[in-house]
């Protein structure tokens, strides 16, 4: 008998029962679901990602357990966002989602996405995912939602600022999903299964230093003021199919009822 069988749970895959065990989630078909299709994209074991609705997730306490073949990146909620059915909140300036345990392969990771909703499109500077290096002179990126109301991917260092701006149009209170795939000078941007923007000539990477991952929010910075259900990153950089893949998965699966178009 599978493990799923022995424990009185549908033939699930391994993968979903050792994150159910280890987090307490419930909506175990849905994951089980995002396991296999991910699986099936040959993702696996370059990607972690924090499924953030609280039946995905512990939905109470301090941490948000990750999931992945990549390896275990549990994040700590600071300063008190809270659990909902759609995702984590932030109301406030200082919390945020810091993940621990960062190295090496979470600082080289190049391609990050985010499922969100802001509650503020006015707030500036929504990091709602953001991986950098840690230091000054190397390249950081993240994903942002302006002032302007727009979706902003940017990689910088102290040399340059290169972000890329993508209107949400209607769209920005309610659940996007968004984010990028970035090679060593260039990056594509994707917003709700479209691939959205092109950035070529962008300064080399240089990941080095302490890595710094955060969700809605950073350390010192006000960040994000809206929910965020899913985050996710990924060391290689993927392929524009993949890129819509992975947001058809998501929404077909994790996502479902969150009105992703």
């Amino acid at each position: 008998q599978t493990l799923g069988a022995n424990l009185g749970l549908p033939d699930y895959d391994p993968a979903t029962i050792e994150y159910a065990a280890r987090s307490g989630a419930t909506d175990l078909a849905n994951i089980d679901a995002f396991v296999r299709g991910v699986k099936d994209l040959g993702l696996w074991e370059s990607m972690v990602c924090w499924p953030l609705r609280s039946t995905q997730n512990a939905g109470t306490g301090t941490t948000a357990y990750s999931l992945g073949g990549l390896g275990t990146f549990n994040g700590t909620l600071v300063d008190g966002p809270t659990w909902g059915t759609d995702g984590i909140t932030k109301a406030n300036a200082i919390e945020f989602i810091n993940v621990t345990g960062t190295d090496s392969a979470l600082r080289a990771a190049n391609s990050v996405f985010a499922c969100y909703k802001s509650s503020d499109p006015a707030q500036a500077q929504q990091r709602v995912f953001c991986c950098q290096g840690g230091t000054a002179s190397t390249n950081w990126w993240q994903i942002d939602i302006g002032t302007t109301a727009a979706y902003v991917f940017e990689t910088r260092n102290s040399f340059n600022s290169a972000p890329s701006t993508v209107s949400l149009g209607t769209r920005t209170i309610e659940f996007n999903f968004f984010g990028s795939a970035r090679a060593d000078t260039t990056a594509q941007q994707m917003l709700n299964g479209v691939l959205a923007a092109q950035q070529t000539g962008l300064s080399a990477r240089n990941p080095t230093g302490t890595a710094n991952v955060d969700m809605i929010g950073t350390t010192g910075a006000t960040g994000a003021r809206g929910t965020l259900s899913f985050a996710i990153a990924l060391t290689p950089t993927i392929s524009s199919g993949n890129m819509v893949a992975l947001y058809n998965l998501y929404r077909a699966t994790l996502g479902a009822g969150l009105g992703l178009p």
